[in-house]
């Protein structure tokens, strides 16, 4: 049964009012995978002061991957295992780069300025990493020990993009995300494409390449599990039956994947 824990909010730069900053949906079904989402999350410490945006903005792909999140949780549903999902913008440190990387704080996107994000200092990045993206990673890595204990896992990232970026269109209607290991990318790939009317990218319309991908490369590759990154284009994620039937789709096409990868759990196992 899932729980819907939220973990608790460390001491610093949230206060008593703001969100947790991981959300956490505890199961244990027949498929032992993990599904993440790292840009689940449009939320801002009420003490950043949305880093000087208009609320328009952070509506909008700057701020978050719209649909990923409720993706996730739908993905997990349907095969009866955890999720973890990021609750706080990327702008305010992005949960799928490492702390080094300079667009792990965008000064700009979508043609805005972010002007929190303008002159950081040590200690502001700081607050952020212990604030947003340490409690991230240290859920997904706490639940990663618990079940590669038990025996094969796999882990799956969900994003969500943009159909047109600046002048130019994504044709996509998803891509499968990878580098070394192709484990389930391969044999995903071939599934999706199966449908006619699917137009399924590999690596693209960004790369799962090393160093991209930042959360696959230190949870996934690291660890040597199987796993993946799926990227939906957003507007067939606008509505519930859209994430629904996402869900399924790929629900159908990996669990024979998974199945044959034995990430299986107990009397499904035998």
């Amino acid at each position: 049964m899932a729980d819907g824990r939220r973990d608790a909010a460390p001491l610093g730069l949230l206060g008593e009012t703001d969100p947790p900053p991981v959300v956490i949906e505890s199961r244990t079904g027949a498929l032992r995978a993990l599904v993440v989402a790292d840009h689940a999350g449009r939320a801002f410490p009420a003490r950043l002061n949305r880093l000087g945006l208009p609320v328009e903005a952070t509506w909008r792909h700057i701020a978050w991957d719209l649909g990923a999140g409720q993706l996730a949780r739908a993905l997990a549903a349907r095969w009866d295992c955890s999720s973890i999902c990021a609750t706080y913008s990327r702008l305010v440190v992005d949960c799928n780069r490492h702390i080094d990387d300079p667009s792990a704080f965008s000064t700009r996107g979508d043609g805005h300025r972010i002007p929190g994000n303008e002159a950081l200092g040590d200690a502001d990045r700081r607050a952020r990493v212990d604030a947003c993206h340490t409690p991230y990673h240290a859920a997904i890595e706490t639940l990663l020990d618990r079940l590669t204990k038990e025996g094969p896992t796999a882990l799956v990232a969900i994003h969500s993009f943009v159909p047109v970026l600046g002048r130019s269109a994504r044709p996509w209607n998803a891509g499968v995300l990878w580098d070394a290991d192709d484990r389930i990318a391969r044999p995903l790939l071939a599934a999706l494409r199966q449908a006619p009317h699917l137009r399924v990218g590999d690596n693209e319309p960004y790369s799962g390449r090393y160093p991209a991908d930042y959360t696959m490369h230190r949870h996934g590759a690291q660890r040597a599990i199987a796993h993946v990154c799926i990227e939906i284009r957003q507007d067939e994620l606008l509505t519930p039956g859209g994430v629904d039937a996402w869900a399924g789709r790929l629900a159908v096409a990996m669990t024979p994947i998974l199945q044959s990868l034995r990430c299986v759990s107990g009397d499904a196992a035998s």
